[in-house]
C-alpha cells in the first residue's frame, strides 16, 4: 500500500498534534479546533500580548465546551463560589467567567494590588483588606491562565517553518513572551523582556522599575525577532546608565550651584568654554546624595546619571562616589 503525498501530510499533521497534545496535557481535539481558529484569526492579532489574550479570551468565550477542558471545572467554582456553581450549562457559565477573567488579568498585568482585582472578582463579598478571591485567583488560576495565552506560541513553534527556534521568526516576540507577561503580571513583551534579564523583582516592582526605563526603549522595527527584542530593551535599559551618566559636583556649606557634566556631553562640548549642563535649579534636588562635611568647602563628586530630558534633575543619587 503506498499513501498519496495529501496522506503522509495527514500522517504528519496528525503526528504533530499528538506530540503537541502530549507536551501540553490537553486533547487533541482541542487542540486542533484551536489550530483551526487560529488560522483565520487577523494578521495583527500576535502583535501584542493584549491582543493575544483579547483573542484567546474571545476564543474562550465562543467554545465553552473547550474552555473547560483547559482549565479545570474545579479551579472556576472555587474561585467564583455559588453563584457560577448554580448556572447550569457551559455557555452560561463561560458568559459569567470570562468577562470576569479577562478584566482580572488586565489588572494583574497592569500592576495593580490585589485589594482592585478582588473586587473585580467579587465585589459583594469579601473584604479587599485580605482579597481572599483575588490571593485564590493568583495562585490557582494565573497559572492555568499563562499555560493557555502560551498555546499559540507552542503551535507556532511546531507547525511553522523555523518556529522551533524561536530567534528566527520575525514578530513573534509578544507571542513568545505572552505566558511570561500572564504568569508573572507584566503589562507587555518589553516589561517581561525586562524582567527576565533584570533579576526576580516582585511584580508591582518590576512595573515601577521599568517605567523608568521604557522612555529610553526604541520602538520596534518592522520584522523584529525575539532576540532583537531583547536587545532594544536591553539597550534602553543601559542607556540612561551608561550615556547619561556624569559627575556631579557639590560643595557642602556653599552657595556655589552644584553642576553635572556626563560623558556623552563632555566628547561633545571638548575645549569648549561652556562644557558643562546647567546648575541644578534647587540644592534641594539633592537631598538624596547625603554629601559628607568636606574641610576646606572642597568640593564632593558623585557619579550619577540623568533620569530625564532635563539636565536640572538628577535621579537617583547616588551610584557611588567619585574620588
Amino acid at each position: 500500500f503506498v499513501m498519496s503525498g495529501a496522506d503522509e501530510d495527514a500522517v504528519v499533521l496528525d503526528q504533530r498534534y499528538r506530540d503537541l497534545a502530549s507536551m501540553v496535557g490537553l486533547p487533541e481535539d482541542v487542540l486542533k479546533a484551536l489550530s483551526d481558529s487560529l488560522a483565520d484569526a487577523p494578521d495583527d492579532m500576535a502583535s501584542t500580548v493584549a491582543g493575544i489574550c483579547e483573542w484567546m479570551f474571545s476564543w474562550m468565550d465562543a467554545h465553552p465546551g473547550h474552555l473547560f477542558r483547559m482549565i479545570k471545572p474545579s479551579t472556576f467554582e472555587n474561585l467564583f463560589g455559588k453563584t457560577y456553581g448554580d448556572l447550569a450549562s457551559d455557555e452560561e457559565k463561560a458568559r459569567y467567567a470570562v468577562p470576569k477573567l479577562k478584566a482580572t488579568l488586565r489588572q494583574w498585568m497592569d500592576g495593580a494590588p490585589l485589594k482592585e482585582f478582588q473586587q473585580t472578582i467579587s465585589p459583594n463579598g469579601a473584604s479587599a483588606e485580605f482579597s481572599p478571591d483575588a490571593r485564590k485567583f493568583v495562585i490557582r488560576m494565573i497559572p492555568d491562565l499563562a499555560h493557555v495565552m502560551g498555546l499559540p506560541s507552542r503551535m507556532m513553534q511546531i507547525f511553522t517553518p523555523g518556529g522551533s527556534d524561536p530567534n528566527t521568526v520575525e514578530g513573534a516576540g509578544p507571542l513568545l513572551l505572552a505566558h511570561v507577561c500572564v504568569r508573572r503580571g507584566l503589562r507587555d513583551a518589553e516589561m517581561a523582556a525586562f524582567s527576565m534579564s533584570g533579576g526576580a523583582l516582585p511584580r508591582r516592582a518590576t512595573h515601577r522599575a521599568f517605567e523608568g526605563v521604557r522612555p529610553h526603549v526604541a520602538a520596534a522595527e518592522s520584522g523584529e525577532t525575539l532576540e532583537n527584542l531583547k536587545e532594544r530593551v536591553r539597550a534602553g535599559r543601559e542607556g540612561p546608565q551608561t550615556g547619561n551618566r556624569g559627575v556631579l559636583e557639590y560643595w557642602p556649606g556653599s552657595v556655589r550651584q552644584p553642576t553635572f557634566v556626563t560623558a556623552r556631553h563632555r566628547e561633545r562640548r571638548a575645549g569648549a568654554a561652556n562644557d558643562r549642563f546647567p546648575p541644578l535649579a534647587k540644592a534641594t534636588q539633592l537631598r538624596r546624595v547625603r554629601p559628607r562635611a568636606a574641610p576646606g568647602g572642597s568640593a564632593q563628586k558623585y557619579e550619577c546619571y540623568l533620569g530625564s530630558s532635563r539636565p536640572q534633575v538628577v535621579q537617583p543619587l547616588p551610584l557611588n562616589v567619585v574620588n
